[in-house]
């Protein structure tokens, strides 16, 4: 199993660290649902009908923050939180987000400082030794997972530890706050818990994402 740190500059501790309280979703509207009965929900246009948070629904306007009932989900749907297939930034960009994405060299370059990190060795806060290991690779799933749950939670400002897409990590840190890597690697090596994670020579593959809107997050995915 994958397992993550999504760093934050507020974080202590090891294993699920909590970063801020709540699942980060709520209803929005009034939870009334369609009678099952209704035989037709469109308009008199045959438009589709209106959002309505509480139908089972999530129709690409809800998300999971603003309807955790019908948007927190594994299906593929607009709104969870996952670019799934079929989705791309001109029809889901609340999943998706801006193409071409404005951080791919930041994440390029936050994989060069891991790895130089890791071929030095480090001794973190709380007094483990580590030697020269060998860098990490990029594993494609883990990369794609750790983009998308870093635009969910820029964007939509989720919080909690689990994804949108409920997928299951093992291991959670949270890191929302540094804008620039020099900033993200201080909170790397200095909190103990994401010291410890980065230098755990029984990862060798890594998914990085990085992504900025209502607010800057880094996730990282181990293997």
């Amino acid at each position: 199993m994958l397992r993550v740190a999504l760093l934050s500059t507020l974080i202590c501790g090891c294993g699920r660290i909590s970063f801020d309280p709540g699942t980060g979703g709520g209803s929005s509207g009034d939870d009334g649902s369609i009678p099952k009965d209704t035989p037709d929900r469109s308009d008199s246009n045959g438009d589709a009908p209106p959002a309505v948070c509480g139908d089972d629904t999530c129709n690409g306007t809800e998300t999971c923050k603003s309807c955790v009932g019908d948007c927190r989900t594994a299906s593929n749907v607009c709104g969870n939180g996952e670019c799934g297939a079929g989705e791309d930034s001109a029809n889901c960009f609340l999943d998706c987000g801006p193409t071409p994405r404005p951080w791919d060299a930041d994440e390029a370059d936050l994989l060069a400082r891991i790895n130089t990190l890791r071929a030095t060795g480090i001794t973190c806060p709380m007094g483990t030794v580590y030697p020269a290991e060998g860098g990490f690779t990029l594993d494609a799933a883990a990369n794609k997972a750790a983009r998308d749950w870093a635009w969910e939670r820029a964007h939509l400002s989720t919080t909690g530890f689990t994804p949108c897409n409920l997928a299951d990590w093992n291991t959670i840190a949270q890191i929302n706050g540094p804008t620039d890597n020099t900033a993200r690697m201080t909170n790397i090596t200095t909190n103990d818990a994401n010291c410890n994670q980065v230098m755990n020579p029984a990862s060798q593959t890594i998914g990085i994402g990085i992504a900025s809107d209502v607010k800057d997050t880094l996730v990282l995915l181990y293997n």
